[in-house]
């Protein structure tokens, strides 16, 4: 056997040769000689042992230098990578993000900002001091008019914290693409004490969602469907 271009004696173990060969690992040449093994390490590995196991494993002959023949080694391909780039345009170009935009009417406007670079929403803050009274509501101004993408809407909603800590909650949260302006965020206590806002407070998050607007078609009838007419806990509390 010829393995890196030296002479090399292996132990006959046919998978581990065939394994070998497979791989091209090992490559195998005749010499005119006679078939007289005399190293017990390699007896067995005779001319027609190998043709026989090369052809086994699907090997093909070919010539070599020396003018003899020579099993090919089969061809290894690359394998196909595992993981793969996510929108990837053909031409290279990067898709362009849209802007969200934000003029300030005040110098006590805080632009939007998100707390992490996942963070669903933007942060927005009161523009001004005010308090909202308990069990009651208030409209506190941001001094900020916006401009969504295309074929998106702003949502108003809650902070946790606030909800959570302080029993605010936000009420008429949808802003339209179409409206420039000022934005007003309205504030409900629950709690039983005054909430007092001071200006520069964060008191809700602007969220940027897309939206699907359909034309509408009156019809005479709608398809029918399993739970059919049924609401207002009719699936369980």
């Amino acid at each position: 056997m010829m393995y890196n271009g030296k002479s090399r004696h292996i132990r006959r173990r046919h998978n581990t040769v065939r394994e070998l060969l497979s791989s091209g690992i090992i490559t195998v040449d005749f010499v005119k000689s006679k078939d007289n093994v005399s190293d017990p390490l390699t007896k067995g590995l005779s001319r027609e042992g190998v043709e026989r196991t090369s052809k086994e494993i699907g090997l093909r002959p070919r010539t070599s230098h020396h003018g003899e023949n020579q099993i090919d080694s089969p061809e290894i391909k690359e394998p196909s990578p595992k993981i793969q780039k996510l929108d990837h345009p053909e031409n290279g170009a990067v898709p362009e993000t849209p802007f969200f935009r934000v003029k300030k009417l005040s110098e006590n406007a805080v632009l939007p900002s998100r707390a992490s670079p996942l963070s669903a929403g933007y942060d927005l803050s009161s523009a001004v001091e005010t308090k909202v009274p308990a069990k009651g509501k208030a409209l506190v101004p941001t001094d900020l008019s916006i401009a969504v993408p295309q074929g998106t809407y702003a949502r108003i909603a809650p902070r946790s914290g606030l909800a959570w800590k302080h029993s605010i909650d936000v009420g008429a949260g949808v802003i339209d693409a179409d409206y420039r302006g000022p934005v007003g965020v309205v504030l409900f206590n629950h709690s039983e004490v005054d909430f007092e806002v001071k200006a520069g407070d964060r008191i809700a998050q602007l969220i940027v969602q897309k939206i699907v607007t359909p034309d509408v078609e009156e019809v005479d009838d709608l398809d029918s469907t399993v739970r059919g007419s049924g609401g207002f806990g009719s699936t369980g509390v």
